[in-house]
């Protein structure tokens, strides 16, 4: 396993790939990485909170396992992949197709990502809203934000980009898991009410989560 920290990709620490089982992955989630079949340079990538759970020697549970591809044909593959594997399709929308799958008698929840491509896992995490979601891996290696790490450790919620309206529910997910958000993000939120406006719609809104 190694870790790629920065979007510039400097600094890695390298350890052995010698007995291949995914050293880094909870015990709990291994069977299912495998079956992915992930590339941490040509794709398909797992990235965001099942990355932070792992990074945090946790299992990813009942949460989603977000999947970003690098084109259309990598979707597709993985799409099939799954459904071949006697997934089931549970929701789908523009941005992305949810689909559960059993493993080892556990239900795994892929969500694969269609809003956008991306050309590399650095492009990925550049997408993410928050800095300590910026990491992404194919089990192996992880790819990072410049202060992820940093922000992991303090348990520090900051927007790697401009927050927008679905700012809200994230915050409300990583605060109810003991992250802090940053004083400027309040401030920003506070002082841009009608900016930030969002109502929980627990019916209608399929929390689709990967931004």
């Amino acid at each position: 396993m190694s870790f790629v920290s920065g979007l510039n990709g400097v600094s890695y620490f390298d350890f052995s790939r010698e007995d291949h089982k995914m050293s880094f992955v909870h015990e709990k989630d291994k069977s299912f990485v495998k079956l992915l079949s992930l590339d941490i340079n040509e794709g398909p990538w797992l990235a965001g909170g099942s990355v932070l759970s792992w990074y945090n020697n946790e299992p990813v549970g009942d949460s989603d396992f977000d999947i970003f591809f690098k084109d259309l044909k990598q979707f597709d593959q993985m799409f099939g992949l799954l459904m071949r594997n006697h997934g089931s399709i549970v929701f789908t929308s523009e941005n992305a197709i949810t689909i559960n799958i059993t493993i080892d008698d556990d239900i795994k929840k892929a969500q694969l990502i269609r809003k956008n491509f991306y050309k590399s896992a650095l492009d990925v995490i550049d997408h993410f809203d928050f800095t300590i979601c910026q990491l992404a891996t194919d089990g192996w290696d992880i790819v990072s934000g410049e202060k992820t790490f940093e922000h992991i450790k303090e348990k520090r919620i900051e927007p790697h980009k401009q927050p927008n309206r679905a700012i809200i529910k994230r915050l409300i997910k990583y605060i109810s898991y003991g992250y802090t958000p940053d004083p400027k993000l309040i401030s920003e939120i506070i002082n841009n009410p009608v900016d930030y406006d969002w109502m929980f719609n627990n019916i209608d809104e399929n929390y689709e989560n990967a931004f």
